[in-house]
């Protein structure tokens, strides 16, 4: 690991997956409080995260407080395990997007179960202080029409205000609420959202004990992306790895362990 991070007290990582190609993907991890780049794995697969975790001292692992990711992670348990005094935080700018999705999902099912269009998928997106007079009018001519539609809307909405409380106890019994409500309505979409935030729970509460999001990672990928392009794509994911590697950590040493070593 890089000097700065050994020499910490307590360490908070952020992982995230990013496309190498399609759907083959790579994955970041970082330091999200030092906001600086360890390593990237050549895939999401268990076993390469497994051999980079191995190559960690336990004193290292011991330091690790909290780790950021998001709900599509299938690592989550594997994490726990080397890491067991981490709390595990879901990003809450995913919890936030998953909302979203099941709002966007609303919308085009009504589209095509009614043959018609409803264009507000740009209003939907944005936040409510957001708006112009003219999006509030729009998108209310709709609600209107289709009340599920504002119930989602009001639902990612208050997802947003959810992560604006301060306590743990207030965020708790308020997540209790939410998760209730949408469980109990009428739409399999936001019913579908309740159970999701229900069975996260704990991790996505976890970010009132331990304020970490990936932010910093998911910046990382814009980089990478640059990256890519300049370099007109590539065909071999350890080339890629080596290349964000150099374009990302010019004068850094990352953590003792590669992939590619031999």
């Amino acid at each position: 690991m890089t000097k700065g991070t050994t020499l910490l007290d307590e360490i908070f990582l952020g992982l995230d997956g990013q496309s190498f190609r399609g759907l083959d993907m790579v994955l970041t991890i970082t330091e999200v409080r030092l906001k600086e780049l360890l390593t990237i794995l050549p895939s999401e697969l268990q076993v390469d995260l497994t051999r980079f975790l191995d190559q960690l001292p336990l004193e290292i692992r011991l330091k690790v407080k909290g780790v950021a990711m998001d709900m599509t992670n299938k690592h989550w348990r594997l994490i726990k395990s080397y890491f067991p005094n981490a709390k595990i935080v879901i990003d809450h700018y995913h919890v936030v997007a998953c909302a979203l999705m099941h709002l966007q999902k609303i919308r085009t099912t009504l589209q095509t179960a009614r043959h018609i269009s409803i264009p507000i998928k740009k209003e939907l997106n944005k936040n409510r202080e957001d708006l112009t007079n003219f999006e509030k009018k729009k998108l209310n001519k709709y609600f209107k029409i289709f009340p599920e539609l504002l119930a989602a809307y009001l639902a990612k909405e208050n997802i947003r205000s959810f992560y604006r409380l301060t306590k743990y106890e207030e965020a708790r019994d308020r997540l209790k609420t939410l998760t209730a409500e949408l469980i109990e309505s009428r739409e399999p979409e936001l019913k579908e959202l309740g159970r999701t935030l229900t069975n996260w729970r704990e991790e996505i509460l976890n970010y009132f004990k331990c304020r970490i999001t990936n932010a910093y990672t998911e910046g990382l990928h814009t980089k990478c992306k640059l990256i890519k392009r300049k370099s007109f794509g590539f065909r071999n994911v350890e080339t890629y790895v080596r290349k964000l590697i150099l374009g990302l950590l010019p004068f850094a040493i990352l953590w003792s362990y590669t992939h590619f070593s031999t």
